[in-house]
Formats: C-alpha cells, sequence, structure tokens
C-alpha cells in the first residue's frame, strides 16, 4: 500500500520523467522518486558504450567515495552487468534473484563493493540496450528484501516505468532526427559523419562513414573503437578526442593514408546534448577525403 510520502513521489518522478527530453535530463529527481517508490536507500543510473567502458554515473544519496571507486575501477566488477545482458529495455532485475546467498559471498564485487558500501540488494531497471549503448537504472538497499518482483509488477512501478521508457523513446527519436538531418548534409556534400567516445569507442555512423571506416582502410573499427595501423597517429586522435571532450573546442586531425584513397581530413566536435541520455561525453567526428 502506498504513503502519502511515496504518492508524491511517484507523482514527481513521473513528472521528471516527461522532462527526460529536456537538453540536461533531470536524472536525480528520477532517481530519488524511484528510490521512495521502491524503498531504497540509494539510486543510480548507469550507461556502458559497446566496448564496456563507463560512459554515465548518474547516483542519489551514494557515499562519493563509492561513486569514486566504481568509476575508477569496480564498475568493470560489477555482477549486475553481464548476468543481464540481452534482456532487452523495459526488464527489471533483482540480485537476490539472480544470485544465491553463496555465489554472493565467494563474489569480490559483492563482498568488497557492495556489502562494504551498504548495497547488499541492487534492483536494475533496464532502459538502454543496443550494440553502442547500454544503460540501466538502479536501487540500492542496505537491507534486502525477497518482495521486489511484486513491487516490479505494481501499479506504481509499471506507471513510472512506463512513464520513462517512453522518455528515453521520445528522446532517442530525437537525437535520431537531429542525427540523421546532419548526416543527409554532409552527405550532399560527400562527407561522412560518425560519433564516438572520447576512447574511440563508436557510437553512431552513417552509411558513407561505414564504408570509409571499412576493412580495408587505414582508418578502420575495431573491436567497437576507432583504430590505424599507425601507433603514433592512434595517441594523437585519442588525445584530440578527450581534449575535445575536456574543453569544447573542435580539432582537426589529417589520417596517415595508406593509398591515395585512404586520406582524411577529421573535424571533431563536441556532440549536441540532444544526442545523449545522460552526462557521457561525445565527440561528431566529420569526415572528408582528401584529394
Amino acid at each position: 500500500m502506498m504513503t502519502a510520502t511515496t504518492d508524491l513521489a511517484l507523482h514527481r518522478a513521473v513528472d521528471a520523467a516527461h522532462h527526460l527530453t529536456d537538453p540536461e535530463p533531470p536524472w536525480t529527481d528520477i532517481l530519488d522518486g524511484v528510490r521512495q517508490v521502491l524503498g531504497g536507500d540509494s539510486a543510480s543510473f548507469i550507461m556502458f558504450d559497446g566496448t564496456g567502458a563507463l560512459l554515465t554515473l548518474e547516483q542519489v544519496h551514494v557515499d562519493p567515495l563509492a561513486e569514486l571507486e566504481y568509476a575508477c575501477h569496480y564498475h568493470a566488477q560489477d555482477i549486475v552487468t553481464p548476468a543481464t545482458i540481452g534482456a532487452g529495455e523495459g526488464t527489471w532485475f533483482d540480485t537476490q534473484e539472480l544470485f544465491s546467498p553463496s555465489a554472493l559471498s565467494r563474489n569480490g564485487y559483492y563482498v568488497d563493493f557492495m556489502c562494504r558500501h551498504r548495497m547488499r540488494q541492487m534492483l536494475t531497471y533496464i532502459v538502454e540496450e543496443n550494440p553502442q549503448r547500454r544503460g540501466g537504472l538502479t536501487v540500492q538497499r542496505s537491507e534486502p528484501h525477497d518482495h521486489a518482483r511484486w513491487q516490479f509488477e505494481s501499479t506504481p512501478i509499471r506507471t513510472l516505468a512506463g512513464a520513462i521508457q517512453e522518455a528515453v523513446l521520445r528522446r532517442r527519436e530525437v537525437a535520431d532526427h537531429w542525427y540523421d538531418c546532419a548526416e543527409s548534409g554532409f552527405c550532399a556534400y560527400d562527407e561522412a559523419l560518425c560519433m564516438a567516445n572520447s576512447n574511440g569507442a563508436m557510437l553512431r555512423m552513417s552509411p558513407k562513414a561505414q564504408a570509409w571506416l571499412g576493412d580495408a582502410t587505414a582508418l578502420r573499427v575495431r573491436g567497437g573503437r576507432l583504430w590505424h595501423p599507425n601507433e603514433g597517429f592512434r595517441a594523437r586522435l585519442l588525445d584530440a578526442l578527450e581534449r575535445v571532450v575536456a574543453h569544447g573546442t573542435p580539432e582537426r586531425l589529417t589520417v596517415p593514408a595508406h593509398q591515395k584513397s585512404d586520406g582524411l581530413l577529421l573535424d571533431l566536435a563536441p556532440a549536441d546534448a540532444r544526442l545523449r541520455l545522460g552526462r557521457e561525453s561525445s565527440v561528431l567526428v566529420r569526415m572528408l577525403r582528401l584529394a
């Protein structure tokens, strides 16, 4: 049964979800509302790119030390991520269901991170799932309860989850429209467009970019990341991506070519806020062929 407090939290969270299409999504309000409705101590929104690198970490009521440790180290050991891959958007998970007590007691992430930071139970809702990005909203509890499943299926949580998923879909449609328009404009001038994370992980590619970054070209995509056989250029490219993200100023690079058709000029610029879901920093890469 909902109390007046949780009912107010639900309405606030649903209203905040409707603003997920804003340039800067109000994740703090959404997370705090979900935390109160589900009965948790803290909440997080976490997103990874297709290579497993951490893109976004939004949290409420989490110890700053826990946030720092997760961002720097423990995100690569998160037990929920591999256990929920392929489940699809709109799916709920409970660590009490996913793992037996004996399995948890033997797991370093659970013992060294979850227990130490009073996160003995995690309730995760998959918000985005595709080859380029994967994100979920998680409520953490210091004391586990075994009744999360009926909460997931309750009217308040279904209402809130539906509002979040609908808003994410609308935001995705806005991003797709923005990118499609930009891609069409560049293509008209025989230019290609892609979007990458600061570590070179590919987030979007126009059809022309896919052709220009094929297996036989000098600059290509390998393991989901931009790659070039010249180690020095790879380092310069990553440095440039990181500077664009850090300082927000455009950069230009000339790609070393193996053959005449490989020559490219890259214009790097910060991606528009409408192209992301959280605070992930991404870079738009405009590609021009050199004569």
